[in-house]
């Protein structure tokens, strides 16, 4: 029978195997915004043309980026009645808030300051060792070497994002910070890099520098690291803090958070448990189709691991440890071997056809699984048809449209809008 003491070695192995440290954890020091923001670095008042750096970025990012805001966040007034309601009576000095609304790193100098959000060094690192040689031309490669974080390497932007925009053991989002009125956290890799301000222009100096992923790409990297992220959390001890495993906030919102005078069959339960038991989330969704595509044998078997932890969940406690380990040793096998991954045309209208589920009947998702499949169809339309702007494909809006709150939903017209991707291809 495997123990706490087992699984916890089994987390600490998957964390120190996953990557190296994030930004906030590398002892470089984190000098401030400051040192980047001067008219000859990053605060350029336009986008230089010679080629290389825009030089804008700085503009970029206070002007147009949400995280420039995330510490005055804790300062407003949803913050401070967010912080009242968990018992932070001043959240904007509280280490469980400032993890993730501004750069809380261990080294700093005499410029830093947290009041900056979530500013240059958080994604990029401390800039202590590279900052020189930065600014004075240095290749991207002697930048990484010296400190600087690899975010045009996929998998480690997506372990960088995932760990606030998704949650970990060191940053998680917990139940009681739900109740207490904090936003649910909804992530998908492409999605959320598409939404962001662009802090370069991908044109032919830049893609001879760093590699650029496919929209596909992201979106199946993003999936396979969200797995990641939720299988450690599922089987660390630190989701047994106060006696309750797992964490609620690890469960699908709408198994208890539902409408219900609708009607026991709008109630949907995970196979082999029985209704009025919580289901796990959708957080494996994605990860599990694109091993369908790849890998069907290492598919089937992490969907009966992660089908025999959802209906563990009323059973014993040693009986759910063993059955989260299982899952965590099933998605860091399958990620070890397929990350990062290659998808070619093929690739993307296999993987689209079994989003849109073309070619069998797809259970009626939850809402959560509806917002992640209209995420993963969007990513592979954008791929399959890059010249066409995603925005003017009529199959897409109905999705987003029916996803746009979690009131309401009705999963019979979602499947419908999706199967509309099949036709017509």
């Amino acid at each position: 029978m495997i123990g706490r003491s087992a699984v916890g070695l089994l987390v600490a192995l998957w964390v120190g195997a996953a990557a190296a440290e994030l930004p906030r954890d590398a002892p470089a020091r984190h000098l401030g915004v400051t040192v980047c923001s001067t008219a000859l670095c990053h605060n350029a008042v336009a986008p230089w043309r010679q080629g290389g750096a825009r030089l804008d970025e700085y503009r970029i990012w206070r002007r147009d980026d949400a995280h420039a805001r995330a510490y005055e966040v804790l300062r407003g007034e949803a913050g401070q009645r967010i912080g009242r309601r968990f018992g932070v009576a001043t959240p904007e000095q509280a280490p469980v808030c400032l993890d993730c609304h501004a750069d809380r790193a261990a080294n700093t100098g005499p410029q830093h300051t947290v009041r900056d959000g979530v500013a240059c060094e958080v994604c990029h690192g401390g800039a202590e060792r590279w900052l020189d040689s930065h600014a004075h031309g240095a290749s991207h490669q002697d930048n990484l070497a010296r400190g600087m974080y690899p975010t045009d390497d996929p998998v480690r932007r997506a372990e960088l994002c995932v760990s606030c925009h998704v949650g970990t053991t060191r940053t998680p989002l917990t139940h009681r910070l739900l109740a207490a009125g904090h936003p649910r956290l909804v992530f998908e890799l492409d999605t959320f890099t598409v939404r962001q301000p662009p802090h370069a222009v991908e044109d032919d100096d830049y893609r001879a520098r760093k590699p650029v992923p496919s929209s596909a790409e992201l979106w199946a990297v993003g999936q396979g690291v969200v797995a990641q992220a939720r299988a450690a959390l599922l089987a660390s001890p630190a989701t047994w803090s106060g006696g309750v495993w797992p964490e609620l906030s690890v469960f699908d919102c709408g198994t208890c958070h539902r409408d219900a005078t609708a009607g026991a069959g709008d109630a949907r339960h995970a196979p082999g448990t029985r209704p009025g038991l919580p289901r796990l989330d959708a957080s494996l969704l994605g990860w599990l189709e694109i091993l369908a595509h790849r890998d069907p044998s290492h598919a089937a078997a992490l969907g009966r691991a992660w089908a025999a932890l959802d209906a563990a969940v009323a059973g014993s406690t040693p009986e759910r440890v063993r059955r989260a380990a299982t899952v965590l040793e099933q998605v860091t096998a399958s990620t070890t071997r397929w990350l990062p991954i290659r998808l070619d045309r093929d690739d993307v209208e296999v993987l689209l056809r079994r989003i849109a589920d073309c070619d069998h009947v797809r259970p009626a998702p939850s809402y959560l699984e509806a917002e992640q499949l209209a995420m993963a169809a969007q990513a592979l339309v954008a791929t399959r048809t890059p010249s066409q702007h995603i925005a003017d494909d009529p199959r897409l809006a109905p999705l987003f449209d029916r996803t746009r709150r979690f009131w309401g939903f009705g999963p019979a017209a979602f499947v419908k809008g999706l199967q509309g991707l099949c036709a017509g291809r």
